[in-house]
C-alpha cells in the first residue's frame, strides 16, 4: 500500500471518529418526551430523598437526618450537573432552565432549612418552635413552588413540541 492510500484512509478514519464523537455528545434531541423525561426524572429522584428525611426526622434520629441531608446535597449537585449537561431541546433550554432553577431551590432548602431544622429538634429546645414552624413552611413552599414552576414549563414544553 503506498504513502498516498494510508494517508486517504487514515483521513478517512479521523472523519468518522470525529462524525461518531459529535454525533454522540451532540445536545440535539429527536423526541421531546425522551428530553423531558431525562429532565423531570432529576426532579423527581428527590421523592426519595425527602421520604428519608421525613422518616429521620419524625423517628427523632437526628444523625440519620443530617447523614440524609448531606447526601441529599452531593445528590443535588449531581442533579445539577446533569441538567445543565443534558443542555437544550434543538435550541430552546426553557425547561432545562427551569429544571435547573428548582434543583438549586432544593439545594439551597436543604442546605439551609434542613440545617436549622434538624439543628433546633436535635437541642431539643422548645423555645423555637415558631421558629421550627417557620422552616417547615418555607420547606413546604419552597418544594411546592418548584414542583409547580417545573410542572408547568413541562405542560408548556409538551404543547409546544408534541404533535
Amino acid at each position: 500500500m503506498n504513502d498516498k492510500n494510508l494517508n486517504r484512509r487514515f483521513t478517512l478514519l479521523l472523519l468518522i471518529a470525529g462524525l461518531l464523537v459529535s454525533s454522540c455528545s451532540s445536545n440535539t434531541y429527536q423526541n421531546p418526551a425522551v428530553y423531558s423525561n431525562r429532565l423531570i426524572k432529576l426532579i423527581n429522584d428527590n421523592e426519595e430523598n425527602i421520604r428519608a428525611m421525613n422518616s429521620a426526622l419524625t423517628k427523632g434520629n437526628f444523625q440519620k437526618a443530617e447523614e440524609v441531608r448531606k447526601d441529599w446535597v452531593g445528590s443535588l449537585k449531581q442533579a445539577i450537573k446533569k441538567a445543565e449537561e443534558i443542555g437544550s431541546y434543538n435550541g430552546d433550554d426553557g425547561l432545562q432552565q427551569v429544571a435547573i432553577d428548582g434543583l438549586q431551590s432544593y439545594k439551597k432548602v436543604v442546605v439551609n432549612e434542613y440545617k436549622q431544622l434538624i439543628d433546633i429538634r436535635s437541642r431539643g429546645d422548645s423555645s423555637q418552635a415558631d421558629t421550627e414552624n417557620k422552616l417547615l413552611r418555607n420547606i413546604n413552599q419552597a418544594f411546592t413552588k418548584a414542583s409547580e414552576t417545573v410542572n408547568q414549563a413541562e405542560s408548556i414544553f409538551e404543547l409546544k413540541y408534541t404533535e
